[in-house]
């Protein structure tokens, strides 16, 4: 079939610093650093490990001074529906800071949405085409003399963003440190393991393997899986390779920034199997000690 383009609009990150920084300072702060006191931004990275892995080798710590001028910075996605059919769905990326207050919608900044039914091969990429570009400026707290393309942007040139000169939000810079999603984006999306193959796991050697040793929910003290748990300096000599930030470099994270969202993970996840195994083990003890039988228990 033929290929159709079609213009989609998309927030720019970039864009959206650059005019709260300048014309509603206010919103800039509670929505990026928390307050107006410079110090937050000083007194939240003081609280990492100086071997922290998810600063190794991150460009901002190369910037003199950073801790007292970087906004830390993460970004959450996942598919949502917006109507009733089944097909009514969108993949939906966000951007916020983790210094932000208020309620969770009033602080997360929509970066995209993009209905399911126009995603196509190459779709996608497009949009991290765009994406990687916008967090590159944010990194660098200026916008770049060129565009997402790599074209340079004349300024006698009609482009549209040739306006755009100078600093983004005085001498502040966008640090990626998170990035937030379900297990299903994650693969489906940004090419983890999924959660339904044999070995769902990238950071381990736990399966899915109806007993095995190492069956993910198998939490017996002698479990294979936990013996053979990598050491932190064995999994920074993988961070790099890794394909997920080879296919999408945002600049700064790398695997120690991925982080798998609560609901699924644990609520919907190893919870479930952590909360029967202590309430069994309560309900025996409570046995032992005279009182109900453990089946009305």
């Amino acid at each position: 079939p033929k290929v159709v383009h079609k213009d989609w609009p998309i927030f720019l990150v970039q864009d959206v610093l650059h005019w709260s920084y300048h014309h509603n300072k206010d919103e800039f702060f509670r929505r990026w650093i928390g307050s107006a006191q410079l110090s937050t931004l000083r007194q939240y990275w003081m609280r990492f490990r100086a071997d922290d892995p998810r600063l190794i080798d991150h460009p901002v710590t190369f910037i003199h001074g950073w801790q007292d001028i970087a906004i830390p910075g993460r970004f959450h996605a996942d598919g949502v529906p917006y109507g009733k059919s089944r097909s009514a769905s969108a993949d939906v990326a966000n951007i916020s800071s983790p210094l932000s207050t208020g309620g969770t919608l009033d602080t997360l900044n929509l970066w995209w949405w993009m209905p399911k039914d126009l995603i196509t091969n190459g779709t996608m990429e497009r949009v991290w085409k765009y994406a990687i570009w916008d967090i590159t400026c944010c990194a660098r707290g200026e916008f770049l003399p060129y565009d997402w393309d790599g074209n340079i942007i004349q300024a006698t040139s009609d482009h549209p963003r040739k306006m755009c000169t100078g600093r983004i939000m005085g001498p502040h810079v966008l640090a990626m440190i998170q990035g937030t999603a379900d297990t299903d984006f994650w693969a489906n999306r940004m090419g983890l393991k999924h959660w339904q193959c044999l070995d769902p796991c990238d950071f381990c050697t736990a399966d899915s393997i109806e007993g095995s040793s190492r069956n993910y929910s198998n939490f017996r003290p002698d479990c294979q899986w936990m013996q053979e748990l990598v050491t932190r300096d064995e999994w920074v000599e993988n961070v790099t390779p890794h394909p997920l930030w080879q296919s999408y470099p945002l600049i700064g994270l790398n695997l120690f920034s991925i982080c798998l969202d609560i609901l699924h993970v644990l609520d919907l996840g190893v919870l479930q199997y952590f909360l029967g195994s202590v309430v069994w083990t309560l309900g025996r003890k409570f046995c032992k000690s005279g009182g109900a039988n453990l089946g009305t228990l």
